[in-house]
């Protein structure tokens, strides 16, 4: 039967499909975050610094650091600011000047621990803009003994690094030689067990996620990358047509995870593939029922009716095609009105700035608030994604900046006020000097208050020359703040379009795979009515 050959080929493109979206998942690494390792507080000025530092103003604990080196307020703690100050312009997205702070500690007479946490946040910066040789070069430099947390860091990068460059045994080598403790080197063995897939190693990433998969923790981190792993491998030896083997791998995944409707889509293609066509209905008809709508439930919506097409029977398989078809009719017309919301003016302004504001989950409270919204569950993971969080990082450091330049505005305008009241007073002063000199030495003493007059005059001429000067440098200083809040409030604007256009390039990808859905259950629907209508008359007509 023609439909149901298409029915299994259906389903190998969709196992595929879902492999996919679980493989890509990790290829993204969250960076680690710099300055993260605890200082000792010996200076009272570099504990201001460290406190503005863990409160995540990196603006004000720089401007700070900035201002206590000049008047030279830290040498007790000079070799840990210089330190602290490569973490915040590393922080602050500033590499060039990051780059150069960090050469200048390695090049000063500072403690080998110092220049080793100097090699592995130059490590950090070259592995993030994507040059691994550098990334690599530093890395592994660091020597000598450091701080298990500091090696698990620098074994987890350096993996990666060598993931990226497809050198899969040496990345194996390393991370098979690490004893220690560190959550991160879990999820650098992860990465090297899905590359191993994507090259088509099965052999060799198959042990790797499968320990992964048996991960014993409570961090709800940890459990997450367990249930990542088991989907991995699990839709992985679906691919390579071994489904028993897959079978207990989606059985792992909890059922409060995330992850849990993706395992109910990979049981039934195992089902499915095991020849146990009405078993495989359980999984499916399960994820039908599901109130939210994802990528798995959208496949369910097409594997139900094309199983029972396998059953031989239609007439349960249009019903069900036909339910598929409302469905992806809902949804498209919700995501259509998410898209208008988000087209908005302002939309994304009203949703992100009571995080920069509070500097809390302001943008999940909103949504939370007003579930029934048509953009509320399909922003969800668009914000929470790494993408998104990085770009809203950068739109809050912009915002404070803004903040800082408006709480110095009074302070630019008034020593604008201070300069033209000096200016005045300084005229006035001279003319009354001016005065007096004429009435007390004037006549037949003028002779005599020239040299006065002469003296006080250019008294008068230099007091003028350098207020004019500092006139000047207030001005400018006037026109750089007014140029700094301009750029400040260009490039805010530009992260807010940035972050709108991801989020709308998302709901619109969305959008599309709805379609394709659709136009396969209608072309599906269209085929078994198409038989029904041959096959009727010679029912009708023996």
């Amino acid at each position: 039967m023609k439909s149901v050959r298409l029915c299994w080929l259906c389903l190998a493109a969709c196992v595929a499909l879902a492999s996919e979206s679980v493989l890509a998942s990790p290829e993204r690494m969250q960076p680690i975050r710099p300055g993260a390792v605890p200082m000792v507080v010996k200076d009272l000025f570099y504990g201001d610094v460290l406190y503005e530092f863990y409160q995540e103003h990196p603006l004000d604990a720089l401007t700070r650091i900035l201002a206590y080196e000049r008047a030279g307020r830290m040498d007790a703690q000079r070799k840990d600011a210089d330190l602290m100050e490569a973490a915040l312009w590393l922080q602050l997205g500033m590499h060039a000047e990051a780059s150069a702070q960090l050469d200048r500690v390695l090049a000063s007479p500072t403690s080998e621990f110092k220049k080793n946490q100097a090699r592995l946040f130059l490590g950090q910066m070259w592995y993030v803009r994507g040059d691994d040789a550098k990334a690599q070069t530093f890395l592994e430099q660091i020597r000598g003994r450091v701080p298990p947390a500091m090696e698990a860091e620098r074994v987890q990068m350096l993996s990666n690094v060598l993931i990226r460059q497809g050198r899969y045994t040496a990345a194996e080598t390393l991370l098979r030689g690490w004893h220690g403790a560190g959550e991160l080197v879990f999820y650098a063995r992860f990465n090297l067990g899905v590359a191993l897939l994507r090259d088509g190693q099965l052999a060799a990433g198959k042990p790797i996620l499968d320990d992964l998969g048996r991960l014993r923790s409570i961090k709800p981190d940890l459990l997450e990358l367990r249930d990542r792993a088991n989907l991995a491998l699990g839709f992985a030896l679906l691919e390579a047509n071994r489904p028993a083997d897959a079978k207990p791998l989606f059985l792992r995944v909890r059922l409060k995870s995330q992850f849990a409707s993706r395992a109910l889509l990979g049981s039934g293609w195992v089902l499915a593939k095991l020849k146990d066509t009405r078993g495989a209905l359980s999984p499916w008809s399960a994820l039908q029922s599901q109130p939210r709508v994802d990528t798995a439930v959208l496949e369910a919506m097409l594997a139900v009716p094309r199983t029972y097409l396998s059953l031989n029977a239609p007439a349960q398989a249009a019903e069900q095609y036909e339910r598929a078809l409302q469905v992806f009719t809902d949804e498209r017309g919700a995501l259509d009105a998410a898209l208008m919301r988000l087209a908005e003016p302002d939309f994304f302004k009203q949703i992100v700035q009571p995080v920069v504001e509070n500097h809390d989950d302001g943008w999940l409270q909103a949504l939370q608030a007003h579930p029934e919204k048509p953009e509320s569950r399909y922003l969800y993971d668009v914000l929470a994604g790494h993408d998104f969080q990085e770009g809203l990082a950068i739109y809050r450091e912009l915002h404070y900046l803004d903040k800082t330049l408006v709480d110095g505005r009074p302070l630019v305008e008034s020593n604008q006020a201070i300069m033209e009241s000096r200016q005045d007073a300084l005229t006035d002063k001279a003319q009354i000097a001016s005065a007096v000199i004429a009435n007390q030495l004037g006549g037949p003493q003028t002779a005599t208050a020239a040299p006065v007059g002469a003296t006080l005059g250019q008294a008068v001429n230099e007091m003028q020359v350098i207020n004019q000067g500092l006139a000047e440098r207030v001005g400018r200083s006037v026109a750089r703040y007014q140029g700094l809040r301009d750029q400040t409030l260009a490039l805010q604007e530009r992260t807010l379009k940035v972050l709108a256009d991801e989020a709308i390039t998302d709901l619109v990808r969305q959008r599309e795979r709805v379609d394709a859905y659709e136009r396969q259950a209608v072309y599906e629907l269209a085929l078994i009515y198409d038989r029904a209508s041959r096959v009727s008359p010679a029912v009708a007509h023996p």
